[in-house]
């Protein structure tokens, strides 16, 4: 059962979120655009559905918003590489990789300016 993975609750952050304001003023008004015009967050990619079970036959897409070079972002790579490899899941994921600062920016639209910690997946239904 997937359902699980998704609705479990978060842990407290123990620092503060980039507050969404901060997004918004002098270079990182600019880096913002920036970031957002070249986002891989509307692009999927289409699995492979040649290892999947019969019954599997609405694929559910994760977004994975990550820092590129992070062991935090790693393991859930590593993760959702597991779920996605199992035949009876319907799940796969597209990483949408950031450099460090500008993750806060990719986060804070998923999240509605809630939290700017990666990695960060979001699911579409369909």
């Amino acid at each position: 059962n997937y359902r699980g993975i998704m609705s479990s609750s978060l842990p407290t952050e123990n620092i503060a979120p980039t507050k969404e304001s901060f997004l918004r003023k002098g270079p990182m008004a600019i880096c913002t655009k920036l970031i957002e015009s070249f986002s891989t967050n509307d692009r999927k990619r289409h699995s492979s559905w040649s290892n999947k079970s019969p019954s599997v036959t609405n694929p559910c897409h994760v977004r994975l918003i990550t820092i590129g070079a992070s062991h935090y972002c790693e393991k859930a790579r590593w993760a959702l590489d597991l779920v996605e490899a199992d035949s009876n899941s319907p799940f796969y994921y597209t990483e949408d990789a950031h450099p460090p600062i500008f993750a806060a920016i990719a986060t804070l639209k998923a999240s509605r300016g809630l939290t700017s910690m990666t990695p960060m997946a979001v699911y579409t239904p369909h």
